[in-house]
């Protein structure tokens, strides 16, 4: 078990086909991430925390945005290539972030696939 930090930013850099209407989303959030050996070099792995998600932009300047706090939830599996370096797939569940643009809340998540490096 271990405790990591992230934060997430992703934009629309146009919304409504038009320039001025640029959207981006961003979440903050802290988890605690537990691995579990299946076999060998081959681990599974489940996240658990909490989450500050908020809109903003040229489309949500009108609106009474707000941040929103969340749980956050993920899972993924992990394959150890040596001793230094493995491969991570990973799906992250963010909850939601308020956006009155939209008369609604946009869901987050994310799906990630990448090779990591450990200086154990």
């Amino acid at each position: 078990i271990y405790a990591e930090l992230g934060y997430l930013h992703t934009s629309t850099g146009s919304y409504a086909s038009s320039p001025r209407n640029s959207l981006y989303v961003s979440s903050e959030q802290f988890s605690a991430v537990f691995h579990h050996s299946i076999f060998g070099d081959f681990d599974v792995l489940g996240k658990l925390g909490f989450t500050s998600n908020s809109t903003g932009g040229d489309a949500v300047s009108s609106c009474n945005c707000t941040s929103s706090k969340t749980f956050l939830y993920g899972f993924g599996a992990q394959y150890s290539l040596t001793k230094h370096f493995a491969t991570r797939i990973e799906y992250i569940g963010y909850g939601n972030a308020t956006h009155g643009a939209t008369n609604g809340d946009l869901a987050m998540s994310s799906l990630s696939w990448g090779l990591l490096y450990s200086f154990r």
